[in-house]
């Protein structure tokens, strides 16, 4: 049972006639055929936490467990299907909230096997218990992301939820409960991102909300969540709701990563010369900072194998040329590609690593290493390779919002984020943070007192009309707390505005 618990004076409780547990081993990838099915005898008893979003659900199973038939079986990594069979209402009182018996075969919670403790009560007596987590959110928690998506589609077919899940999970998690927000679209990179973690980063840029139901993952926008029915005083129990104000923000600096732009560049590409060891080409660039970035030069592969070598030097202090052509030991920074990196037809990129010019106006020198040579685009009327140069900058974005901070006074917040290479992908976390974190949270919370709360599950709305305790508007269910013991079935609900979600 619930621990603090206020025992109602009118109500109802479920009664449970049946547990079975369905167990998928590992290596089992069937939806439907479990290796075996735990009885209700071996059931001692069950508490479960659900909730939405990032959030895992947490549970523990209690088995019975006297001849050791579960020790080798339910190992780390096991799928569960909990399912139970609700009998008649309980009633406390004279008076039991509408009629008739509640009857039927519920799928409770689709878990996976975390911990497990074994313990020891005396002759052929023992107990499994298994500490769980909901299925879905478990395997995506396992799982990292090294991609980068520009301007993508959210939820698209080939959108960045389901390619995560295609590339991640494909076998384990289902795409069929993915609800299309066709106009969402998203900027971001993960470089070892939780799969989990960047799910949940998409809901909230999407204004969505996911939680697994199954092995699917269920994802909805909350502009879509019509609220089921009016809940009222005979519905719950004692109802607490709590003002959250840890965590809020309404300033967010976002520190990125580094972004480039155009430093200098020579655009006219009507013409082609070759470049190789014994035939350079130098060309000056202008710069605004103390390094170059990278540099894109215009190339034709030949089909040579020479590598395409890319050189900086300071100037030889007449303006004519770079300090050294012939001892790359002066190089202030210097770049090789292998000719199969090289573009056919177009602008190819050479990245350099942490440089420091000692001038202005350094040189680049173009040639290969071997004698063959490769083509590169030049100007015809000059001789000067098309190419553009490019500076860093460091990727900083600053976002307020003025209601929140004139309501609730400033409260500031820095993310550093290291994936952010564009101002565009750090605006979209600022936006995340902002749209969901600048107001307080209202967490309404109770024990289902009716039929109609007892059978609420996470993500389901309803509408609230408590003003003395501030409760009132469209809220969502985000958590659901399930004790299963001696055949009674108790279950508190957790709730929390749909527009703070």
């Amino acid at each position: 049972m619930s621990a603090n618990r206020i025992e109602p004076s009118n109500g109802i409780q479920r009664t449970c006639t049946d547990v079975t547990i369905r167990v998928f081993a590992p290596d089992n990838s069937s939806r439907t055929t479990p290796d075996f099915t735990i009885p209700y005898g071996d059931v001692e008893s069950i508490d479960l936490t659900e909730r939405i979003s990032d959030t895992k659900d947490q549970g523990t199973i209690h088995l019975h467990n006297g001849d050791g038939t579960y020790t080798d079986e339910l190992v780390s990594g096991t799928r569960l299907d909990v399912t139970i069979e609700t009998g008649a209402m309980k009633s406390w009182g004279s008076t039991p909230w509408g009629s008739g018996g509640w009857g039927g075969s519920l799928l409770l919670w689709t878990a996976l096997v975390r911990d497990r403790e074994f313990t020891y009560l005396g002759p052929n007596r023992s107990r499994l218990t298994l500490d769980c987590e909901d299925y879905v959110s478990s395997v995506l928690g396992f799982r990292q992301v090294f991609d980068e998506w520009i301007s993508e589609s959210i939820t698209g077919p080939s959108g960045v939820l389901r390619d995560v899940i295609r590339t991640e999970a494909r076998t384990e998690i289902l795409t069929d409960r993915i609800a299309s927000i066709p106009s969402d679209t998203t900027t971001l990179r993960a470089e070892g991102m939780d799969a989990l973690d960047l799910v949940g980063s998409l809901a909230r840029r999407a204004g969505a909300v996911f939680y697994g139901d199954r092995t699917s993952l269920v994802f909805e926008p909350l502009s879509e969540k019509t609220p089921l029915f009016d809940l009222v005083g005979a519905d719950v129990g004692p109802l607490s709701n709590r003002e959250i104000d840890q965590g809020l923000v309404n300033q967010i600096r976002v520190n990125g990563a580094t972004d480039s732009r155009i430093d200098d560049e020579q655009l006219v590409q009507d013409s082609y010369a070759t470049v190789s060891e014994n035939s350079r080409k130098s060309f000056r660039v202008d710069t605004r900072k103390s390094s170059i970035d990278k540099l894109e030069v215009w190339t034709n592969r030949s089909g040579s194998h020479d590598s395409l070598r890319v050189r900086v030097q300071k100037d030889d202090g007449t303006g004519s040329g770079p300090i050294a052509p012939d001892d790359d030991t002066s190089d202030i920074v210097n770049r090789s590609l292998s000719y199969e990196f090289l573009d056919d037809d177009g602008y190819t990129t050479f990245q350099f690593g942490e440089n420091t010019l000692p001038e202005p106006g350094p040189w680049v020198i173009l040639e290969t290493d071997g004698a063959n040579g490769q083509r590169i685009g030049v100007q015809s009327s000059t001789g000067t390779p098309a190419y553009r140069s490019y500076y860093a900058y460091q990727v900083t974005v600053q976002q307020t919002d003025r209601a929140s901070r004139d309501a609730h006074r400033r409260r500031e917040d820095t993310k550093n984020a290291p994936a952010a290479e564009s101002i565009e992908a750090a605006n979209e976390i600022a936006h995340e943070v902002l749209d969901h974190d600048a107001e307080p949270e209202h967490e309404v919370k109770f024990d289902a007192h009716s039929l109609r709360t007892a059978s609420l599950t996470i993500g389901d709305p309803v509408r609230l009309d408590f003003a003395r305790e501030q409760a009132v508007g469209d809220y969502i269910v985000t958590e659901r707390e399930t004790s299963i013991e001696n055949g009674l079935v108790d279950t508190t609900l957790s709730l929390q505005e749909i527009s703070t979600v």
